[in-house]
């Protein structure tokens, strides 16, 4: 973890501990305010959102049409606001798992791969704020403690991600199972890493 995102990495997992919503309408009302918030600052810097949806207003976004991902992945180059094109990004997917070095970027975005059991592999995209956003989230809602007790986080995926490195520090240990390695490996390694989580 840098140590320039820690502060977000902290300031998301207090929110995300603090969060409680007393009934089923007021998380209603705060989900409305946070997609609303989003969405005007994602409007305007994306041209697919702006040709196809801003005319509808943003008061009825619950009523916009539905995307799927062979949709997204048709209009990926217009959709993403940070002028990252689909070719660029899957060379740099593919190849990592290729090669199963994960590090690479497109300058600071993280780039990943659906699984594609659907048939249609998927793109994501996650620039840093967003990582350290994704980090104290899923701090607070996985550790069993508190963020200051020494945890070992083990991690069974397909493939690896900037974004998921960014959980690791001095107090969590973070450790990267890939599950395309025989599973004898695994279970050498767990009994040495001996996780927490």
């Amino acid at each position: 973890m840098s140590a320039s995102g820690i502060p977000q990495i902290l300031w998301h997992y207090v929110r995300t501990k603090a969060r409680r919503f007393g009934s089923r309408e007021e998380m209603l009302l705060w989900q409305d305010r946070a997609v609303k918030r989003h969405l005007k600052g994602i409007l305007p810097r994306a041209p697919y959102y702006q040709e196809r949806l801003a005319p509808l207003g943003l008061e009825n976004w619950q009523d916009w049409p539905t995307m799927d991902k062979a949709e997204m992945m048709r209009n990926f180059d217009r959709l993403n606001t940070v002028g990252v094109r689909a070719e660029d990004a899957f060379h740099v997917a593919l190849e990592a798992e290729r090669s199963r070095d994960f590090a690479p970027m497109l300058g600071e975005i993280t780039v990943g791969l659906s699984s594609g059991t659907s048939g249609n592999r998927g793109l994501f995209l996650v620039s840093p704020s967003e990582r350290f956003r994704w980090a104290g989230t899923m701090l607070a809602r996985l550790l069993p403690g508190s963020i200051l007790d020494k945890n070992r986080v083990a991690f069974f995926l397909r493939a690896n991600s900037n974004l998921y490195e960014t959980v690791g520090s001095s107090r969590i240990a973070f450790e990267f199972f890939d599950l395309m390695e025989p599973l004898d490996g695994h279970v050498e390694r767990l009994n040495r890493f001996q996780p927490t989580v």
